[in-house]
C-alpha cells in the first residue's frame, strides 16, 4: 500500500522549498529545533566599528554570523574581503560587502579552513562566530602568519522537541540542530537522514547508526533537491 512520504525539516523552509516538497506529494513537518540569535550591545558595537578601519579578511560560516555583524555596522568596511560558506551565507555577504569582496567560498568549516591555509593571505583573519562553532576552522587557523582572531557575534540555543511520530527523512541544517533533536529523538531505523555539508553530517554520525545523504552545496535549495532526488516521486510502497 502507497503512502505520502513524510519529511521532517529541522529548520523553517523558504517558501520556494516547500512549494517544492507539496508539488511533489511530500507531507512535512518544520519544527525548529535550535534558536540563533545576533548579539547586540554597544561593547560589541564598538568592536566592530574599531575593525571597520582595518584590512583584514572576516570569516562567515552562518547567515546569521553575516547578520549580526551587518546589523552592528553603520557603512560597508572599504577594506575587508570575505571568505565564507556557499548558499545563503554568501548571498547575505555578497548583498551588503558585495560581490567583489567574497575571495573565497566552500561547502564546510573545515574545507573553508583549509582553503585559507593555501591560500596564505597577507590579511590578519577575524572570524565572526557563535557561541557554540565547532573547533575545525580556527584550529587551522592558530598560526596564520598574518594573526587570527574571533568575534563572538551570535547565540545558538537547542530548543529540543519530543516527536510522537516517525518520519521517513529528517533534514539536519547544522551539528547544533542535530544535537537538540537527538537529546530527546530516536530515528526509526529506517528513517533517511539529510545533512547540509560535511560538518553537519559528520555530527549525526556521532549520535545515529542511520543512513545519511549529504547535499554537497551548503543550501537549503540543494537540500531539497537531495530529498527530491532519493524519494523519486513522492510516495513509498
Amino acid at each position: 500500500m502507497e503512502h505520502n512520504i513524510t519529511i521532517l525539516s529541522t529548520r523553517e523552509l523558504d517558501e520556494a522549498q516547500a512549494i517544492r516538497l507539496r508539488e511533489k506529494g511530500f507531507r512535512f513537518d518544520q519544527v525548529p529545533f535550535i534558536e540563533m540569535k545576533p548579539r547586540t550591545g554597544e561593547g560589541l558595537r564598538n568592536e566592530l566599528k574599531a575593525l571597520t578601519g582595518k584590512p583584514l579578511l572576516a570569516v562567515f560560516t552562518s547567515r546569521v554570523g553575516v547578520a549580526a555583524v551587518t546589523g552592528l555596522l553603520d557603512s560597508v568596511p572599504g577594506q575587508w574581503q570575505v571568505a565564507c560558506m556557499g548558499g545563503a551565507t554568501r548571498t547575505n555577504a555578497e548583498s551588503f560587502f558585495g560581490s567583489e569582496t567574497v575571495v573565497l567560498e566552500s561547502g564546510s568549516a573545515k574545507e573553508l579552513g583549509e582553503k585559507l591555509q593555501a591560500m596564505d593571505s597577507p590579511l590578519p583573519v577575524v572570524f565572526f562566530a557563535g557561541n557554540r562553532r565547532l573547533d575545525e576552522l580556527p584550529a587551522l587557523l592558530q598560526s596564520h602568519p598574518a594573526g587570527f582572531s574571533e568575534v563572538t557575534v551570535y547565540d545558538t540555543n537547542e530548543t529540543p522537541v519530543k516527536l510522537q511520530q516517525p518520519y521517513d527523512g529528517i533534514l539536519f541544517f547544522s551539528p547544533s540542530a542535530a544535537q537538540s533533536f537527538f537529546s530527546v529523538n530516536e530515528a526509526a531505523a529506517d528513517t533517511v537522514l539529510f545533512a547540509i555539508g560535511d560538518t553537519t553530517a559528520a555530527a549525526i554520525r556521532q549520535l545515529s547508526a542511520n543512513k545519511i545523504i549529504t547535499s554537497p552545496f551548503h543550501s537549503p535549495a540543494k537540500m531539497i533537491e537531495a530529498v527530491l532526488g532519493h524519494f523519486a516521486g513522492g510516495q513509498l510502497d
